[in-house]
C-alpha cells in the first residue's frame, strides 16, 4: 500500500497543477471575454487591469495576483471611484506564474467597437511543476482569446 501511495501521489500533484495551469487560462479567456462584451454593449473603452485589491490598478505586470475587468469611461486605462467595476478576480491557487511573454503588460484596452487597444498579445501561463505543459492566452487584434498548450 505505501508502494501505491508513493508512486500516485507525485501524479496527482502533477494532475492539480495542471488543472490549476488550465483554470488560470479559462479564468482570463473569460475575463476578457466579459471586457469585450462590456465594451461593446456600453459604446465605452473596457479594461482589463493587474489588481492586488480587486478595486484598482496596479503597475505591475504579473497577472498571477489577481485582475479586475471595469468600464472605463474616461478611457485613460486606471479605474477611478465612478467607474464600474464589471468582474474581480483575485489570486488563483496553486503556484503559477502569469506574464507577458513579451513586454510588461499591465492592461488591455477594448475599444467601444470590441477590438483591442493593441497589437496582438500573449500571456504565458507557467506551472511550477516542470512536467505540466506552458499555456498561453492569445489575444488577437479583433479582441478574441484563445487559450494553447505547449511553447
Amino acid at each position: 500500500m505505501m508502494t501505491a501511495t508513493t508512486v500516485a501521489m507525485p501524479n496527482v500533484a502533477r494532475w492539480l497543477r495542471d488543472w490549476q495551469s488550465s483554470r488560470a487560462g479559462q479564468a482570463l479567456r473569460e475575463s476578457l471575454d466579459l471586457a469585450r462584451i462590456h465594451a461593446l454593449r456600453s459604446s465605452a473603452r473596457a479594461t482589463v487591469c493587474v489588481s492586488t485589491d480587486g478595486s484598482g490598478c496596479v503597475t505591475s505586470s504579473d497577472w498571477s495576483v489577481g485582475w479586475i475587468v471595469f468600464g472605463d469611461r474616461n478611457g485613460d486605462g486606471m479605474r477611478s471611484a465612478d467607474e464600474p467595476i464589471v468582474h474581480v478576480q483575485p489570486r488563483l491557487p496553486g503556484l503559477l506564474r502569469i506574464a507577458a511573454a513579451s513586454g510588461g503588460i499591465q492592461r488591455l484596452v477594448f475599444l467601444p467597437n470590441g477590438l483591442l487597444n493593441s497589437t496582438p498579445t500573449s500571456l504565458s501561463i507557467t506551472s511550477s511543476h516542470p512536467e505540466v505543459p506552458v499555456r498561453k492566452l492569445v489575444l488577437n487584434r479583433i479582441g478574441r482569446a484563445r487559450v494553447t498548450t505547449g511553447s
